[in-house]
């Protein structure tokens, strides 16, 4: 079964205040409603995205509503062509998911895995502007990016934007976040250009959050940041 604690991909920018009478919280991230239910009504809703393969245990999620709870069975699959035509639109479908379909429907690697557009794909481009994208909140959010990649030595500081940090992170990650900031050297800064990036289910533009660091990449602390920094600022989408 799922352990009390997951890593989840939650990136919307709206949350859920109060729930409906009948259902009740049942995750959260942070100070953040991630999931609700009404078990008398077999209702669910989530915050999150199960669906995609930065929630770690995304399909055992689906797989316990489909055949627990909603009482599927496993004798078809949703990609079914009908006419020779895909019968759910692939613009709708994250591109982990697109090559996933593109396996099942026996398509050769090379193309399955090529970099989907838009995206560097066989060339390099780089990011810039003509004018410097800073909005009124790029002060603050530069000040929450510093208290996040240096939070050993934030938290022997009284701030008011060190418990909004807080607010949007578990124990666990508290824990991990100590961890990473007390044994690497790390700066974190917004660059002033507006870049494309994927928030929720919605194309959005928005800051590109940089990180520094004076020693060798640790990709797996790296990692983390990248999933926790867009969740705390939703301003940043990289």
């Amino acid at each position: 079964g799922l352990q009390k604690e997951e890593l989840v991909l939650l990136t919307h920018g709206d949350s859920v205040d109060k729930v409906a009478d009948g259902f009740k919280v049942v995750a959260r991230s942070g100070n953040i409603i991630a999931g609700i239910a009404n078990e008398q009504k077999k209702l669910y809703g989530t915050q999150f995205h199960p669906e995609v393969d930065l929630t770690e245990r995304g399909m055992e999620m689906l797989r316990n509503f489909l055949f627990e709870i909603a009482g599927c069975t496993s004798n078809f699959t949703v990609h079914n062509r009908q006419q020779g035509k895909v019968i759910e639109p692939l613009k709708d479908f994250h591109k982990d998911e697109v090559r996933a379909l593109g396996r099942e429907l026996g398509l050769p690697e090379e193309i399955v895995s090529r970099h989907p557009f838009p995206g560097p794909g066989l060339s390099i481009r780089v990011i810039c502007a003509e004018e410097p994208y800073i909005c009124k909140d790029f002060a603050e959010t530069n000040n929450i990016l510093k208290i996040v990649t240096d939070f050993s030595a934030s938290v022997k500081k009284p701030h008011a934007l060190l418990q909004r940090v807080k607010s949007y992170i578990s124990d666990e990650e508290e824990e991990k976040l100590m961890q990473i900031t007390s044994l690497h050297s790390l700066n974190a800064f917004l660059l002033p250009i507006k870049n494309v990036g994927v928030q929720g289910d919605c194309r959005s533009y928005s800051y590109v959050c940089g990180v520094t660091s004076k020693e060798s990449p640790h990709w797996e602390s790296l990692m983390f940041l990248a999933r926790l920094i867009p969740r705390m600022c939703h301003t940043i989408n990289r």
